[in-house]
C-alpha cells in the first residue's frame, strides 16, 4: 500500500465551540477579561453540591517505569505491585487490574490502534531490528514534572541527528532532562519552527523510504532515525493523540474535515470538527474560572453525595473536536531538548506506525496534541497516600475550563477514569469557581515557590486571592516579594486549564 507524503486530514483552524451544558446546570462557561474561559455558577449553592462527571480521556499517558504497577484502562495502582492480568504486556506494554478492564482498552483502541501500540512496544523493548538499546531500553521520562507531563529525552545526551541540534544539554545521572529551570526561556516561535522545518523534511523522506524509495538520502534518513534511543513516554504522548485523531474520524469523510492552514505563530495545531459522539457525561455541571477573590474558601470539605444521573453536555461532537476546542498554549515545550525529543518522537512514529494512520500523524496533530496538553491535563496520581506517586497524565477536555485558585472552591477526586468537582463550601450565583493544579507536597509551597511552580509549568503568574494577600503582606512585612517575575494571567489558569489531582 502506497503512503502518501501529503496530509489528507490535516486541520489546524477551527470554529470548535467551548463545551455547553444543560439550563438547569449549576455551572456554566464563559470569557473572562484576563483568564480566558472559566466556570461560573448558575445559581446559589450549597457545600457538597455535585457540579460535574466526565469520564471521557481522549488522549493519556502512563508513564513507562509505570507500566508494570498502573491498569492500563482504570489507573488502579496495588502499592506498587506488578497487576494480575499480563496478557497483553508483551505485545502492548500494558498490564490489566482485570479482564474487564483489558476488554475495554482492546475495544477502545480497535485492531488498529493495538497494532500500532504493538510496534511502539517493540521498537521500545528492542530498536529496530530487535537488537535491544543496551542499558534499560527505551528511555522514559521518569516520574513527571508536576505538571501533567513527562519531559524526559530518551537518548543519552538528547538528540543527536544531524540537522536537529538538541545534544547540548543538560541532565541528571539517569540521563533524563529534569524540570526545566523557571530562569530558563521556552523555546520561541522562530526555535520551534525551525525544529519543526525539520520534521516536515525528515518526514518526506521517512516516507518516501517506507514507499520503496531507492533514494539514498530517504534510506539514510530512515535508518538515522530507527538507530536513535527513543523516549517511551513522549512516544505513547504523541501516539494517543494520533489514535484520537484516527478513532474521531472513523465516521466522518475526509472532504468534511477542513484543509491545513498553518499559523503564523510556532506552529499552534488548531482544528476542525469530526462528527462522532464522546461517552462524556456532565453532572449537572458547567466550568468556569477560578475567582481571584475566591470568595467561597470555606474549611470544610464535604464529600461529594450523588444525586440524580449525569446530564449530557448540549455540545455533543468528537474527542478530537473536543481537544481542539481547548485553549492552546502559545509555547508548549518547557526546555528545547523537549522540543527536539518531540520532534524525533515524530519521527519514530512515521518509521514505525501502520500505514493507514500516517495520514493522522502531521505536524499539526502534534502540534495540537502538544498545546493542548500544555494548559489542560490533569495529572494521574496514586489514591490511598495522598497522590504521592505520579504515574500519568491525561487529558478530560469537559473538566479543562476550571481555572486555578491557591484556595479553590471546588474540590475533585478521581474515581478510575472518571473525575468528579463538587463545591467545597458555599458559593453565590454568578461566581467563578476553580480548582487548584497543585497536588501532593506542593499544596503547602509558600507564596514564592508556588507561584514559581504555577509559572514553570503552567505559563501564568498566579493571581488569585490567596497570592493576593500573601503578596499584600510580605510586601508590608519586607518590602519586596520573591519570584521569577510577573505576567501571564491576572487570575488562575487559561481558558482550559491543567491540572494535578487532589
Amino acid at each position: 500500500m502506497a503512503m502518501s507524503d501529503s496530509p489528507t486530514t490535516d486541520d489546524t483552524t477551527s470554529n470548535t465551540p467551548f463545551l455547553k451544558f444543560p439550563p438547569t446546570s449549576p455551572i456554566t462557561i464563559h470569557p473572562t477579561p484576563t483568564s480566558g474561559r472559566a466556570v461560573f455558577t448558575t445559581r446559589p449553592l450549597s457545600p457538597g453540591t455535585t457540579l460535574l462527571h466526565t469520564p471521557a480521556l481522549p488522549i493519556d499517558v502512563i508513564l513507562r517505569e509505570y507500566r508494570r504497577e498502573v491498569c492500563g484502562w482504570c489507573f488502579h495502582y496495588d502499592e506498587g505491585r506488578t497487576l494480575p492480568i499480563k496478557r497483553l504486556l508483551k505485545e502492548v506494554g500494558f498490564v490489566f487490574c482485570g479482564e474487564e478492564c483489558a476488554r475495554e482498552w482492546e475495544r477502545d483502541v480497535g485492531t488498529l490502534g493495538r497494532e500500532a501500540w504493538g510496534v511502539v512496544e517493540g521498537f521500545v523493548r528492542g530498536g529496530a531490528g530487535g537488537k535491544g538499546w543496551g542499558n534499560g531500553g527505551g528511555g522514559g521520562g521518569g516520574k513527571g514534572n508536576g505538571n501533567g507531563r513527562q519531559n524526559g529525552s530518551g537518548s543519552k545526551k538528547g538528540v543527536e541527528i544531524d540537522g536537529l541540534d538538541g545534544s547540548a544539554t543538560e541532565e541528571d545521572a539517569d540521563g533524563d532532562v529534569g524540570i526545566p529551570d523557571a530562569e530558563v526561556p521556552r523555546p520561541g516561535e522562530e526555535e520551534i519552527a525551525a525544529a519543526w522545518r525539520w520534521g516536515e523534511m525528515a518526514r518526506e523522506d521517512i516516507v518516501a523510504a517506507r514507499d520503496g524509495s531507492r533514494v539514498k538520502s530517504h534510506s539514510k534518513t530512515l535508518n538515522m532515525v530507527l538507530g536513535t534511543r527513543p523516549d517511551a513516554d513522549v512516544l505513547s504522548f504523541l501516539l494517543s493523540g494520533v489514535l484520537c485523531r484516527a478513532r474521531s474520524s472513523e465516521v466522518a469523510s475526509m472532504s468534511e474535515i477542513p484543509q491545513e492552514q498553518e499559523t503564523g505563530n510556532e506552529g499552534e495545531g488548531k482544528e476542525g470538527d469530526d462528527e462522532r459522539e464522546t461517552k462524556t457525561t456532565v453532572q449537572d455541571g458547567n466550568q468556569e474560572t477560578v475567582s481571584t477573590t475566591n470568595s467561597s474558601s470555606s474549611t470544610a470539605t464535604p464529600t461529594p453525595t450523588p444525586t440524580s444521573p449525569p446530564s449530557p453536555p448540549i455540545l455533543s461532537s468528537s474527542p478530537w473536536s473536543t481537544i481542539l476546542a481547548l485553549h492552546p498554549s502559545q509555547l508548549p515545550y518547557p526546555s528545547s531538548p523537549i522540543l527536539y525529543t518531540h520532534i524525533l518522537t515524530f519521527c519514530h512514529l512515521l518509521a514505525l506506525l501502520p500505514p493507514p494512520l500516517l495520514p493522522f500523524l502531521t505536524k499539526s496533530t502534534c502540534l495540537a496534541t502538544i498545546n493542548r496538553d500544555a494548559c489542560n491535563s490533569f495529572g494521574i496520581r496514586s489514591l490511598d497516600d495522598g497522590g504521592d506517586e505520579f504515574f500519568g497524565y491525561g487529558v478530560w477536555p469537559d473538566a479543562s475550563y476550571f481555572n486555578h485558585s491557591c484556595e479553590p472552591a471546588v474540590g475533585k477526586e478521581r474515581v478510575g477514569r472518571e473525575w468528579r468537582f463538587w463545591c467545597k463550601g458555599a458559593v453565590g450565583e454568578g461566581e467563578e469557581v476553580g480548582i487548584s493544579y497543585l497536588g501532593g507536597e506542593e499544596r503547602d509551597l509558600g507564596l514564592a515557590e508556588r507561584r514559581e511552580r504555577l509559572w514553570t509549568g503552567w505559563g501564568f503568574w498566579c493571581a488569585c486571592g490567596k497570592c493576593v494577600r500573601e503578596e499584600r503582606e510580605e510586601v508590608e512585612k519586607n518590602g519586596s516579594v520573591e519570584g521569577v517575575g510577573s505576567g501571564g494571567n491576572s487570575g488562575g489558569g487559561t481558558s482550559g486549564d491543567t491540572m494535578e489531582v487532589d
